[in-house]
């Protein structure tokens, strides 16, 4: 679900959601220069990360609780900055956190597997080949993985689309890497994923957070697309009327090669162009401004933008992520 809510720096609950969110990832859109905060409820609410940013996790009350039906604010100006908009993109782990002993590290886990979506806490242990549960009882095909403990560490992050050896990082434009150091060279299976001996993913003693992501027909959809650089663009059929669609360029790297993100939320009619980047600190629409059209179709997603480095560069491969707006429902209609 998508929360929308404008800031006025009072301690207060933002409600309105269908369920009691584990996983919040919100940002600014009206200013640049503050974060994309994520916060779930295994780590705890006072404990931030930054998409954009290698930081290590941050100790400080910005969200004060995960609600049944929303979450909690305090009066930070991160998160709630008197006027401006925000956006709080907001996942639901499930019901309960539990030990999993399917890996050779033990990991604690909260798993919605109708969602198809855990957010996993394990501790690193430099090992090769060693692997963690993540509760999905699905193939993962999406997984963010960033150190908790470590400056400088970049968050890693696994595709389907990508080669088994093959990974790409969440706080930057760079285009695919490739190695065993992150998942070694193994894909997840429906149980678990593999570890290589990197120090961002796999430290010894280092605390880790991964959130997995497996498909769900008629509710979330995971793969890439080749740029045309036209106005008509690649057709991606998700099966799905999407709500939350999330673009990164694979193949290549400039400075517009950013993790474009739109939603329907905040566009709630075609063309959509407001985009952040969650690479980026930059406000809704400065992120490679006239370059981010998108249409939101009943069983899919339309590029819209000609020669868009963030979407539709010609022979450039893009890998996506896609979420709907009525999960397991038939979507009408070609646009809101």
């Amino acid at each position: 679900d998508i929360a929308l809510y404008n800031g006025n720096e009072t301690a207060r609950s933002i409600t309105g959601l269908d369920f009691s969110p584990d996983l919040i990832w919100l940002k600014n859109r009206d200013t640049s220069g503050y974060h994309h905060y994520w916060v779930d409820i295994v780590r705890g609410s006072d404990k931030n990360l930054f998409s954009n940013l290698t930081e290590g996790e941050q100790d400080a009350a910005r969200l004060s609780s995960f609600d049944s039906n929303g979450f909690g604010l305090t009066n930070h100006s991160g998160v709630n900055k008197s006027g401006d908009d925000y956006v709080a993109w907001c996942f639901d782990g499930g019901s309960s956190t539990a030990s999993n002993t399917d890996g050779s590290i033990t990991s604690s886990v909260r798993a919605n597997q109708t969602a198809g979506f855990s957010i996993v806490a394990y501790t690193g242990n430099n090992t090769s080949g060693a692997t963690v549960g993540h509760g999905l009882n699905a193939e993962v095909e999406f997984a963010i993985i960033k150190s908790r403990d470590q400056n400088g560490q970049f968050w890693h992050v696994y595709h389907s689309a990508l080669a088994a050896n093959e990974y790409i990082y969440l706080n930057s434009t760079s285009a695919k890497t490739s190695g065993n150091d992150f998942m070694n060279g193994t894909r997840p299976s429906s149980s678990v994923f593999t570890l290589g001996n990197g120090q961002a993913c796999n430290k010894s003693g280092d605390n880790v957070i991964a959130y997995c992501f497996a498909p769900v027909a008629g509710f979330s959809s995971f793969g890439s697309y080749l740029g045309n650089a036209s106005t008509n663009g690649p057709f991606v059929h998700t099966g799905f009327r999407p709500a939350l669609v999330i673009i990164k360029c694979s193949s290549t790297s400039n400075a517009y090669t950013n993790w474009d993100i739109n939603d329907s939320a905040r566009d709630t009619f075609n063309v959509a162009d407001a985009t952040l980047a969650a690479n980026l600190s930059d406000a809704e629409n400065t992120v490679n401004i006239g370059t981010q059209k998108i249409d939101f179709l009943s069983s899919g997603f339309k590029i819209r933008q000609g020669t868009s480095s963030s979407k539709n560069l010609s022979g450039a491969t893009y890998v996506w992520a896609a979420w709907a707006e009525n999960p397991f429902q038939a979507n009408g209609g070609l646009a809101r």
